[in-house]
């Protein structure tokens, strides 16, 4: 009777284990296929996420150049023939990295549809350095300035004698555009 229980327990064990095991492996392994899917959607989504963030502060940038450079109207400040603001703004720039101006001269305006040119002729005298940051300057600006033309006279004494601030005379010809809006909308 002992030895019969005793294998009818052993029988129930050994059954439990292993029933015990293929449910836990079943639901074990499912879980885990389950949980490595849902990790990689959430890193796909995660990535897109980023990208969404990305491209929405770059479209604010976007905004802001059209915004900076969109005229409503002809007698807009933006279309005016050397617009105080963006002369101002040359000579800010200029004055932050002690390039010496020697003249900026605009010339007149130039309406090729729904755009206006304004061209100005700049010169100036400054080393390589500050020209450098002058034209990153430029570049980061809120305004759309196009660089149609440098022309850098270096004297061949500076370039002999280093010991010298090494300025140079620069010519530039730079234009701002603007964006008009458009009539018919």
């Amino acid at each position: 009777m002992i030895l019969k229980r005793s294998i009818i327990l052993i029988a129930l064990s050994i059954t439990y284990y292993i029933l015990g095991s293929l449910l836990s492996s079943f639901i074990i392994e499912s879980k885990e296929i389950e949980i490595s899917e849902l990790e990689q959607k959430q890193k796909t989504v995660n990535e897109q996420f980023i990208t969404a963030q990305i491209l929405s502060q770059e479209l604010d940038n976007v905004y802001n150049v059209f915004e900076e450079n969109l005229a409503t109207s002809a007698k807009d400040e933006k279309n005016k023939e050397a617009s105080m603001e963006f002369l101002k703004y040359l000579t800010d720039i200029m004055e932050k990295y002690s390039i010496k101006l020697n003249q900026i001269i605009p010339d007149k305006k130039i309406k090729k549809g729904l755009l206006t040119k304004i061209p100005y002729s700049i010169s100036f005298s400054c080393d390589y350095e500050k020209f450098g940051q002058f034209i990153n300057q430029l570049e980061s600006a809120d305004r759309i300035i196009l660089v149609k033309e440098i022309v850098m006279k270096n004297n061949i004494d500076n370039i002999k004698n280093s010991d010298e601030s090494g300025d140079m005379e620069i010519e530039m010809e730079i234009e701002t555009i603007t964006i008009n809006k458009s009539k018919t909308i």
